[in-house]
């Protein structure tokens, strides 16, 4: 006779919860866009933009200074590139084109035309005998503004970005908080910085004449060496799996079903 108080089946059962994201890969026209703040501060760049072009332009044969064309340089390159950007979302492209990192892309083109701009206009304001200069620089650093807010946005000082991340390191904050992407993060600022380094140092010694511009040019340079070479370190990290700080320790756990079925006792 069969034990009543044993099942006669017994079946072991798992749930696997899973996620999904779900775009629309139908292009269209979305005029929506421009009221969300990403599409106001892209407005506001286009416009930034346009304006300090213009304002150079009408300075007359000072357009044509060194100054003047690195200020349309930048200027006119981030107006096509930012409108181009606006059409891509306007009509959805950017959702279609899903497997592209956009926010990756905008948020290094942001934060490289904010040092751009501070350079430009910080070059333009100091022709201030050119009343087109100095307008031009004005709405450069409103555009840097943009530009930089911009880049918060995308990503949420370099002496004091090192230092915070000095004093997490140094307090385990950084193994404690282990969620947050530490090692993206600090390859993408080591990586730009290496950029703005690179630009503000070649800037420094063009003054030979004045020796603090040299020997700032001179540590400038060893600085762009050491964020390069730790943007390397931080790169080949990101591809081997490391952590920021810390230890990853891999578990295999085997989970196995297991269904069984009795024979009644006659």
């Amino acid at each position: 006779m069969a034990d009543p108080g044993f099942p006669s089946q017994h079946t072991t059962t798992t749930t696997v919860e899973t996620s999904n994201t779900t775009v629309t890969t139908t292009m269209r026209f979305d005029a929506g866009y421009i009221k969300t703040l990403p599409g106001i501060l892209k407005c506001a760049q286009l416009l930034l933009n346009l304006l300090g072009f213009i304002c150079i332009l009408c300075s007359g044969i000072w357009a044509n200074h060194t100054r003047g064309s690195f200020f349309n340089f930048v200027s006119m390159f981030a107006f096509w590139f930012t409108a181009i950007l606006l059409v891509l979302y306007l009509f959805h492209i950017v959702e279609k084109l899903y497997r592209i990192p956009w926010m990756k892309i905008e948020f290094v083109f942001c934060a490289v035309w904010t040092g751009f701009y501070l350079i430009a206009s910080s070059l333009a304001v100091s022709f201030s005998h050119i009343e087109g200069f100095v307008a031009a620089g004005f709405f450069g650093f409103c555009a840097m503004i943009a530009y930089g807010f911009d880049a918060f946005l995308k990503y949420r000082g370099t002496f004091w970005f090192t230092a915070i991340l000095l004093v997490l390191y140094l307090f385990h904050i950084v193994e404690k908080l282990y969620r947050i992407p530490w090692m993206k993060i600090e390859f993408v600022f080591c990586a730009v910085w290496t950029g703005f380094y690179l630009i503000a140092s070649s800037l420094a010694v063009s003054f030979s004449h004045i020796e603090g511009f040299v020997a700032a040019g001179f540590f400038g340079f060893c600085a762009m060496i050491a964020y390069g070479f730790d943007a390397f370190l931080k790169y080949r990290g990101i591809k081997l799996g490391q952590l920021a700080q810390g230890e990853r320790v891999v578990t295999s756990n085997k989970q196995t079903n297991i269904g069984w079925s009795t024979s009644p006792a006659y």
